[in-house]
């Protein structure tokens, strides 16, 4: 387990460990969820996006332009 400090003007410190594991860097954003008595930090950090490859997968065909635009113009016209 990690500890982080709390300071008196609210900041979080987190120690030089916890940044290495989770890849974050100054200026990073960090989401904090509550579950019940317990905090677990989510990193939302940077990410490239060759790293969410595979992220999301789909049984879906592929979409041609002709989709695209038939998709936009239903849309348009309400249809």
């Amino acid at each position: 387990m990690v500890r982080a400090v709390l300071t008196a003007s609210g900041d979080l410190h987190l120690p030089d460990e916890l940044r290495e594991q989770l890849g974050l860097h100054p200026g990073d954003e960090v989401e904090l969820r509550v579950l019940g008595p317990r905090v677990v930090g989510v990193a939302g950090g940077r990410r490239s996006a060759s790293s969410l490859a595979g992220l999301f997968r789909s049984e879906a065909r592929g979409v041609t332009l002709a989709d695209m635009e038939r998709a936009i113009g239903d849309g348009a016209t309400g249809g």
